[in-house]
């Protein structure tokens, strides 16, 4: 136990409290600023993104060519159910 019952510290927890104070705390700063930086960095993208000029205009002609996608399988899926009926038809 660290704490006795009536909340004396024992000799291990005041050891343990030395260490973790006077221990070398520059990597875990490092971390901390990297991925601060690394969230700035996307946040930084996103930003410059939408504010591209051709932003918008890219993306409403990336919906169009699904639209078209979409529009030929389907055309292409009715024809060849038509033409299933058209050979039962004439036989």
């Amino acid at each position: 136990r660290i704490i006795s019952s009536e909340g004396d510290y024992t000799e291990l927890a005041k050891k343990a409290a030395r260490d973790v104070l006077n221990s070398d705390r520059t990597k875990y700063y490092q971390k901390i600023t990297e991925q601060v930086n690394k969230e700035k960095a996307v946040t930084q993208k996103i930003e410059i993104t939408q504010n591209h000029p051709l932003y918008h205009d890219i993306h409403q002609i990336a919906g169009d060519i699904r639209f078209m996608r979409n529009l030929i399988i389907a055309g292409l899926a009715i024809c060849f159910i038509f033409g299933i009926i058209g050979g039962f038809l004439v036989f």
